[in-house]
């Protein structure tokens, strides 16, 4: 119930905005949105509200504060689960000691090859990058992010009334 409260809010924000006219505005409510699903996801057990909710925290997107650490354990409980963007954004944490993690070259290559072995592209490039001779600059691997949504709010008349319609697209 509290989730629908939370959500009610946000539409009502929304609605604030968009009556406004403030197209940033809107889009910051939007993500605010998505931000919010995606932690019913996560709360859920969910890897793929897991994943993306720890590149919210990670990037500070949707309104939360840059939180590597909060971003480390949900890329952990999503890439426990078999979660390949987790495994590599994981991979990438331990190979630069980010997130509160020890820095340990050898976890983060198990963890890239488990994403390359599930066919995760910046996993087989993260992983040829570490087992260059030497090995390669840990600062220069890849994470594999979600795309932004394209979040639109428009209004429709609905029984006489002008409501706002959010329509969210990956």
């Amino acid at each position: 119930m509290m989730y629908f409260g939370a959500a009610f809010l946000l539409l009502l924000m929304i609605s604030a905005t968009h009556a406004q006219g403030n197209r940033r505005s809107q889009q910051a409510a939007c993500e605010a949105l998505v931000r919010h699903l995606y932690a019913i996801s996560a709360i859920q057990g969910r890897d793929v509200g897991q994943a993306n909710l720890a590149a919210f925290h990670q990037f500070g997107r949707g309104g939360l504060s840059k939180n590597e650490e909060e971003a480390a354990r949900l890329y952990r409980l999503a890439a426990e689960q078999g979660n390949v963007r987790a495994q590599n954004n994981l991979a990438v944490f331990y190979a630069n000691g980010r997130g509160g993690l020890p820095k340990d070259e050898d976890e983060a290559a198990r963890l890239f090859q488990l994403a390359a072995d599930r066919d995760s592209t910046e996993g087989r490039i993260n992983l040829k990058w570490m087992n260059k001779d030497g090995g390669g600059d840990p600062a220069l691997l890849i994470y594999d992010l979600p795309q932004r949504s394209n979040c639109t709010v428009h209004r429709v008349q609905r029984q006489g009334h002008s409501v706002p319609v959010i329509t969210v697209a990956p």
